[in-house]
């Protein structure tokens, strides 16, 4: 090949010159339409037609998903002058592998079969590292924020700025900020907020709607996917879009409604190749595509198995990393009544248990004020929950709040269930917020979210929305659950701790489940909350 190669350049150079100029307007049409950007990595497949070297029926295997997080676009041009100078045309048949910068994910020396779809993508960097998951508590917890935020992320700049007083964000927000950095997020925050109650209503009425996201290494801007974006849509969301920041739409494959179908179907179906344990499922909404989270070790045995998945499945599917998820209930105690908050510790039997959780949200069913807290709290034992604080009794004794009602743990998918409480102990109110809560509304990756954590010290942590819509095993009934992932870290006994939007801090959005940041979406529990 080479040889033809250098044969083709003697004889005619302006035919591997307008090679070149071809190229680079393939690849700038990629480029703007989204397909391949700056921050795509692994490989592009230019298929050519089959020639004499086709096989009939032999189809283009599955690639093993090697994902790059931030590349940059080199080599591209080798195609069109290869293919102008003859030396690749029509009859070769097969594909053409061209190589990008590797980023964070490279494996060396791990090679990448043809892909069969390319998959964009395109928020990778709001994900955990190798590095990131050695380290433990708030430390890890703030590593993994600052990347979602699209800040320096070191562990030496954070563990310098945390408790200066250049620190202007610990005491906001549970993790340290400059005063810029605070400034700019909260810019972002407010743009946000906007979108919500203008064109993201619009956007996810369509049929069309494939989920959206706060891309944070682009200032915050909205991105909305959609499987078809004709004029005259693109022209009512720009009508819509808020000033503040960029809203911009890109087309992807696959809607947000049948991403979230075949999430089960790759669960179900993973589950029977005895592979490593998934961690995690998601549906990846910025890179359209549903991702399974194993450990660090086991991604190449992971990635032997995703032709089989592929088979079966007609969406994309690749790999990510993350710890072991662990269900967080265990001891400590807090006193807070008269009213009781969201946020504060709850005991399973007596006051006195080790075995506690978290209070979650106040809720109305019809007229009868209840909370909330993760349904593993309640898997087996007692039913009568207390706690250390109140001297009233809820009808199981002195100190018990109330009793379990219903669960949707285990057969409902959810990680929740609701616990009877005396109406006159209940409140919108958050034990480390200053906001009552009286809405409720789905999350979205790059989203801000706070907690109110009932044994983490300090109790109030703010992070992002890392995946808008996951499934995780529970360690408890080791049993699948339905939910959403953040970038905060919780320790046991904060199980059940209430999940609010991070800059309208009145939306209630989702009940902490374990250790990792997973939590059930609280828009999905058909609950009310108190208003």
């Amino acid at each position: 090949m080479f040889v033809r190669l250098k044969t083709a350049l003697q004889k005619n150079v302006r035919i591997v010159v307008m090679g070149v100029i071809v190229s680079v307007v393939v690849v700038g049409s990629l480029w703007a339409s989204g397909v391949v950007n700056a921050q795509d990595g692994g490989f592009i497949f230019l298929s050519f037609v089959m020639g004499n070297n086709e096989v009939p029926g032999q189809s283009v295997p599955p690639a093993l998903s090697t994902i790059n997080d931030r590349a940059v676009i080199v080599s591209v041009v080798v195609v069109g002058s290869l293919w102008a100078s003859g030396v690749v045309n029509a009859q070769d048949g097969g594909f053409i592998f061209l190589p990008f910068v590797m980023g964070n994910n490279e494996v060396p020396g791990q090679s990448v079969p043809p892909a069969l779809s390319t998959i964009n993508d395109r928020a990778g960097f709001r994900r955990p590292t190798v590095e990131s998951l050695q380290l433990e508590g708030d430390l890890r917890g703030d590593v993994e924020t600052r990347a979602s935020f699209g800040l320096d992320s070191s562990v030496e700049l954070i563990n310098n700025l945390r408790g200066t007083p250049q620190d202007v964000g610990t005491s906001r927000y549970g993790f340290p900020l400059t005063q810029a950095e605070l400034t700019d997020l909260e810019a972002r925050f407010a743009f946000a907020s906007a979108t919500r109650t203008t064109v993201m209503p619009f956007a996810e009425g369509l049929s069309t709607f494939a989920g959206a996201f706060y891309n944070h290494q682009a200032d915050g801007e909205l991105v909305i996917l959609l499987t078809e974006a004709p004029e005259e849509i693109r022209s009512e969301i720009a009508s819509l879009a808020p000033a503040g920041g960029v809203t911009r739409i890109e087309t992807v494959s696959h809607t947000q409604a049948h991403l979230r179908q075949a999430l089960a179907q790759v669960r179900e179906k993973w589950n029977t190749l005895n592979g490593p344990e998934a961690y995690a499922i998601a549906v990846d909404t910025p890179a359209n595509a549903v991702r399974i989270d194993v450990d660090p070790a086991e991604v190449a045995a992971a990635e032997l198995l995703l032709p089989q998945l592929n088979n079966v499945l007609d969406v994309p599917v690749f790999f990510g990393i993350s710890n072991r998820p662990q269900d967080t209930a265990c001891n400590n105690k807090e006193d807070c009544t008269g009213p009781m908050r969201a946020g504060i510790v709850i005991r399973r039997g007596s006051t006195t248990s080790s075995d506690a959780c978290t209070m979650g949200f106040h809720i109305e069913v019809g007229s009868d004020i209840q909370f909330v807290t993760a349904g593993h709290c309640g898997y087996s034992g007692s039913n009568d929950w207390y706690h250390a604080g109140y001297s009233g009794n809820g009808g199981c004794g002195t100190g018990c709040v109330g009793s379990e009602l219903s669960s949707q743990y285990i057969n409902g998918g959810r990680d929740i269930m609701r616990v009877q409480m005396p109406d006159a102990e209940a409140s919108s109110e958050l034990y480390a917020g200053t906001v009552a809560v009286n809405t409720t509304l789905d999350p979205y990756v790059g989203q801000a979210l706070c907690s109110s954590r009932g044994f983490s010290d300090p109790s109030w942590k703010c992070g992002a929305v890392d995946d808008d819509y996951l499934s995780w095993t529970s360690n408890t009934c080791n049993c699948t659950m339905y939910g959403a992932d953040s970038s905060m870290t919780f320790i046991g006994g904060d199980s059940g701790s209430p999940i609010i939007d991070g800059y309208d801090q009145y939306i209630a959005i989702g009940i902490q489940n374990n250790s990792v940041g997973n939590f059930a979406i609280f828009d999905d529990t058909g609950y009310q909350i108190k208003d």
